[in-house]
């Protein structure tokens, strides 16, 4: 018995074994990373059984069947596993599980957000399909992130009625692909999509970032156009701009290039490198001197002149500084006065260049 004058932890310590088995609980969900089969369905037998007798098979069923679902467990699998409905129902009363959408479960200690909200929607429903906003922000698409209403589609002539989620039917084929293990319009329907979203100033932008940086061309988005469907006489007309937008972009690109394919630092420099930076991203310059780390980029007024377009090039220029990385901006001016462009070039690779060996 613990002495009369003990502090009330020390009494908790050494005469209740429920908190005793709640901190070697906790301690093993952190070393798995803050799950266990533990943690995942909790523990009702007396912590002096010997730790194999108290395995229970149901609970291991479960937990790799959790592990291979982003932590997400279905009724069916719980019942499946071996538990009964009112044990179901108890551990989401007491709080052990937490309802993700109907029928669909996550342990109390995951954090449930837009994307684990996807996954468990599509878990549930296999034919469901991410689409415009919501796969937008999935393909990474320019101003776009993940919402917590989602918005999806499915070929069934039938709506679910899901919280924070509209989910609608298409008759005709949903084209499909996956992004980070979720199921999402193709790149060039999602951007066929957007036309109901977003107004003609947004699309354009969007469009001339996307046909800038991926492989999907006007024409691809063109081919996704439904007649006679919503807003599809805007979408032509924005894709007609961005056409011969991303034909002049090119060709001044490559003049802008070519003036300074010739100034050569440490090393020559990388045409359109791409760089991952240390938040994740992935960024292309147009030129790139590896070892000072140095970036010019060419901003010509197409793809450029928007508010939304500068913001974005402002916050991916903080994010390159971050990793050490200094970006120079030009428009057309450096065209017709390349003789600038190339002096100030060299002044900075001159400021970046690294100390010699001694």
């Amino acid at each position: 018995m613990a002495p009369v004058n003990a502090p009330l932890a020390s009494t908790w310590r050494f005469c209740c074994p429920v908190r005793r088995r709640e901190l070697s609980t906790d301690r093993a969900g952190r070393l798995l990373g803050g799950l266990s089969r533990d943690n995942l369905v909790g523990m009702d037998e007396h912590p002096a059984t010997p730790r194999a007798s108290r395995i229970d098979p149901r609970r291991t069923v479960l937990y790799a069947i959790a592990r291979r679902q982003h932590l997400l467990i279905t009724r069916r699998d719980a019942l499946d596993s071996g538990f009964r409905r009112d044990e179901i129902d108890g551990f989401l009363r007491t709080g052990r599980w937490q309802l993700v959408i109907v029928g669909v479960y996550a342990p109390a200690a995951v954090t449930v957000d837009p994307l684990l909200r996807l996954r468990a929607l599509q878990l549930r429903h296999d034919d469901v399909v991410a689409s415009h906003e919501t796969a937008a922000a999935l393909w990474g698409l320019l101003g776009h992130t993940l919402q917590r209403h989602l918005r999806c589609v499915r070929p069934r002539d039938s709506r679910l009625r899901i919280a924070d989620a509209t989910v609608r039917w298409r008759r005709d084929v949903i084209p499909v692909d996956v992004v980070d293990g979720v199921r999402v319009t193709t790149l060039a329907r999602t951007l066929a999509d957007l036309r109901e979203v977003h107004g003609p100033a947004r699309l354009r932008s969007v469009y001339a970032e996307a046909c800038r940086t991926s492989d999907v061309t006007p024409d691809d988005i063109r081919a996704e156009l439904c007649d006679g469907a919503r807003h599809v006489r805007t979408a032509h007309a924005v894709l007609d701009g961005v056409h011969v937008e991303v034909r002049s972009k090119s060709r001044a690109e490559a003049e802008f290039q070519a003036l300074l394919v010739d100034v050569v630092g440490a090393t020559p420099p990388v045409r359109n490198a791409q760089v991952r930076l240390s938040n994740g991203q992935i960024i292309e310059f147009d030129l790139l001197w590896p070892v000072e780390r140095l970036a010019v980029e060419f901003d010509g007024a197409p793809f450029h002149g928007l508010d939304l377009d500068r913001i974005s090039d402002a916050e991916r220029d903080d994010w390159a500084a971050v990793d050490g990385y200094e970006v120079s901006r030009w428009g057309n001016e450096a065209l017709r006065r390349p003789d600038l462009l190339i002096a100030d070039v060299r002044r900075r690779l001159a400021a970046r260049a690294p100390a010699p060996s001694t």
